[in-house]
């Protein structure tokens, strides 16, 4: 099998290379496959498919079987001539404080810009050089924009806190979080900058804000020079049902409220003494994107349901209007 990670503009949009955008010329990439036995040598195929399909074609081609984990899909039937004519795939890109993903069909596609909030509709059909964006959003666009909300969303349940700072703030967050029963949990953040450890009724963390010095990877430098945004993201499951207590401080202090940011719209409030109900919490974790988040010191807090915790039978009318607010219900 070859292919390559990413394609390359040559001007076809004003510029050159790859990284800034979601258009054809950038997502799009070779892909040859040298079958066992030359099966099918020679001939192509016309379907959409996406890297994550690699893996899993891999093991079916081999006769091993499949892993839960991978996300993608055999193509082991595309190669037999065999293939949806309905599918939809993904992309995505977030570097160099961009922030976009994208869905497409055989037929049109739906980009959207998270820095600016920005949605664009193309009809490849008409448009496969994607340079007439369509005026109105297509009647039978809603479908891609619903794939890529859901694609997004895949990974992100569980309660999140979120801290974001200045490159050159240098100082240090550490927390506690107890609950009846937690699930696992991870710490987005570089190793040797963070720290989450398991406690007898919850968990334990400690943030250190980088000051962008140098590093082995060159990763500090890069950040720095390029403006992208500093932050960590501890992800912890729990069930929903189930009230939590969060205690943060800030450099050995208590954390003032001021800079606290507490579910969807990002209310200020002080953790001192109170219970935090995760579904009271529900928001779109694309709210929290750091590209769009000030370059301040802050601590975001917001749970995502997970798919057999949106169910509308049983949940309180708030809450389902929250939930079809942040199109987790239709």
């Amino acid at each position: 099998i070859v292919l390559s990670d990413h394609g390359e503009e040559f001007w076809e949009h004003g510029g050159l290379g790859h990284g800034t955008s979601l258009f054809e010329e950038q997502i799009r990439v070779p892909f040859l496959v040298k079958l066992p036995g030359n099966a099918h040598a020679g001939e192509t195929r016309d379907s959409l498919v996406e890297i994550v399909d690699i893996a899993p074609t891999i093991l079916e081609l081999l006769g091993l079987p499949p892993e839960t984990q991978f996300q993608g899909q055999s193509l082991a039937a595309v190669f037999g001539g065999v293939w949806d004519d309905d599918r939809i795939v993904y992309s995505s890109l977030f570097l160099e404080q961009r922030a976009m993903r994208a869905t497409e069909s055989a037929e049109l596609k739906y980009v959207v810009n998270l820095s600016t909030e920005e949605q664009t509709w193309y009809d490849l059909g008409a448009d496969p050089l994607e340079l007439d964006p369509l005026v109105i959003p297509p009647s039978r666009g809603g479908v891609l924009k619903e794939h890529a909300a859901r694609i997004a969303s895949s990974g992100s349940q569980g309660l999140h806190v979120l801290v974001t700072g200045s490159l050159e703030s240098g100082r240090e967050i550490t927390g506690q979080l107890q609950a009846p029963e937690i699930g696992p949990f991870v710490l987005d953040y570089p190793a040797g900058n963070g720290e989450v450890h398991p406690t007898v009724d919850g968990v334990e963390f400690s943030i250190k804000l980088s000051s962008g010095g140098s590093s082995p990877t060159g990763l500090a430098e890069w950040q720095a020079a390029s403006g992208e945004p500093n932050y960590a993201d501890l992800k912890l499951e729990l069930r929903p049902d189930q009230p939590v207590r969060l205690s943060l401080e800030l450099d050995g202090a208590p954390i003032t409220p001021s800079l606290v940011h507490v579910g969807q719209r990002g209310m200020h409030l002080s953790l001192e003494d109170t219970d935090l109900h995760p579904m009271q919490l529900l928001a779109d974790s694309d709210t929290f994107d750091p590209i769009r988040l000030p370059r301040v010191l802050g601590v975001y807090i917001w749970y995502v349901p997970g798919p057999d915790q949106i169910a509308p039978e049983g949940l309180n009318p708030d809450v389902q209007q929250s939930l079809r607010a942040l199109g987790y219900l239709q």
